[in-house]
């Protein structure tokens, strides 16, 4: 109800925003800025509520599941820049779960990664290989992209930390090693329970 309701609502608002920029041919450069700004976070907030939604559905524990979100994600972040997506869960048994209160941070976790690769690194191919070692689900995403200097990107930013601090509530982990040059490895260590 809470999607069907409000993301309807939003998703009108968001095209409200671009039909009025359109029809009434916004020349003031603020105002088509606010319209387009106006849009893109009413979007946003729809697919911000659709996580919410696919997170708290029981039916989604199971990592087939999950790991289907995760690949259409993907599959649509590496469409929009040209970039080849490889993607290998064949070490891992699709009956595995995920709780619905680490769910939601799990996925949260590999967005990030996979969104980062796409927008900065101006990588060709992104990696994405989930295993299983010691009760432990092991996920890395790897670009071959330009890299970066990685203390001096947390020091900067709050996403690469954030990231860090969404494995670690859970009893998990997350390694980001990088290097300029030689592309990003993203590691997630997520204790199954």
């Amino acid at each position: 109800d809470l999607h069907d309701d409000i993301g309807a609502s939003l998703s009108r608002i968001a095209m409200l925003s671009e039909i009025v920029k359109h029809q009434n041919g916004v020349s003031n450069s603020d105002s088509a800025k606010r319209l387009t700004q106006i849009a893109a976070d009413a979007r946003g907030l729809v697919d911000s509520m659709s996580d919410i939604v696919w997170a708290i559905k029981p039916e989604n524990d199971h990592f087939k599941n999950i790991e289907s979100r995760m690949f259409n994600f993907a599959t649509e972040m590496c469409n929009l820049k040209g970039v080849e997506l490889k993607m290998d869960k064949s070490n891992i048994d699709g009956d595995i779960k995920i709780r619905m209160e680490e769910r939601r941070d799990f996925y949260l976790l590999f967005k990030e990664a996979v969104n980062n690769a796409i927008k900065y690194a101006q990588c060709s191919t992104l990696m994405v290989n989930f295993s299983i070692e010691q009760k432990t689900l092991v996920m890395a995403i790897a670009d071959n992209g330009n890299g970066f200097d990685v203390n001096q990107a947390q020091q900067k930013g709050n996403g690469l930390n954030n990231m860090v601090v969404r494995a670690r509530q859970h009893g998990g982990d997350c390694l980001i090693s990088s290097s300029i040059g030689k592309g990003t490895v993203v590691t997630v260590m997520w204790p199954l329970t």
